[in-house]
């Protein structure tokens, strides 16, 4: 990666329950290992975690946060989720209306790029990107705006993808955060049929390093 623009930006996407955190979570071992066990500063950023901690002052729910699949990063933003408490099972007050804390989490991260400018989220996130960081986990990108920004800074793009994954049942699954890169031609695609964190940080993964990034 020396010859990049530093750091190396990896962007993450993946539907839910594609295996996207655990792919997140065997990344910096696997890297280093791909890189002959270099000492490198890995870190990790979550695109949702702004969103996720503005909605959770909105509306008053309480999110779970994550770290226990982060533990191997040199530095990370953490990991907000509200679907092991069961939140995402009921409606919240939000407006006018009531919603799902999935379509709140949509509708308020849409209505921030359409008020603040396409790039308002992906910009927050490479903000926290430290001058120490060698390689940087994006995660959590959805729309092309994302990528571009992540692209025109030397980074590459990366779907987790698994055939019976699907969308959260209290995310609207024809919203634009959802479709936006359903049919975009990703040149980095890592298949993961098991969800297994063993099958991941295995050789498959190294090799898709070594492909991607000159490894």
């Amino acid at each position: 990666y020396q010859s990049r623009m530093k750091p190396l930006i990896i962007g993450v996407y993946g539907t839910g329950q594609s295996g996207k955190s655990i792919f997140c979570g065997a990344f910096p071992k696997a890297y280093k290992q791909a890189m002959n066990n270099q000492e490198l500063n890995i870190w990790y950023i979550s695109m949702s975690t702004d969103i996720k901690k503005s909605v959770q002052a909105m509306t008053g729910v309480k999110m779970v946060n994550l770290k226990n699949y982060l533990d191997d990063y040199t530095a990370y933003d953490f990991a907000y989720d509200y679907t092991s408490n069961d939140l995402s099972e009921k409606s919240v007050k939000h407006g006018d209306s009531e919603k799902s804390i999935g379509r709140i989490l949509q509708d308020y991260a849409l209505e921030m790029k359409e008020r603040e400018g396409e790039n308002y989220w992906i910009d927050k996130a490479l903000r926290k990107i430290g001058e120490h960081a060698d390689v940087v986990i994006l995660d959590g990108v959805r729309y092309q705006s994302d990528v571009l920004a992540i692209c025109e800074r030397g980074g590459h793009i990366v779907k987790v993808y698994r055939e019976d994954s699907e969308i959260s049942g209290d995310r609207d699954k024809n919203h634009v955060s959802e479709t936006e890169l359903a049919v975009y031609p990703f040149k980095h695609v890592f298949e993961n049929p098991t969800r297994d964190s063993v099958h991941i940080a295995n050789g498959v993964m190294r090799e898709l390093i070594f492909k991607a990034y000159g490894g």
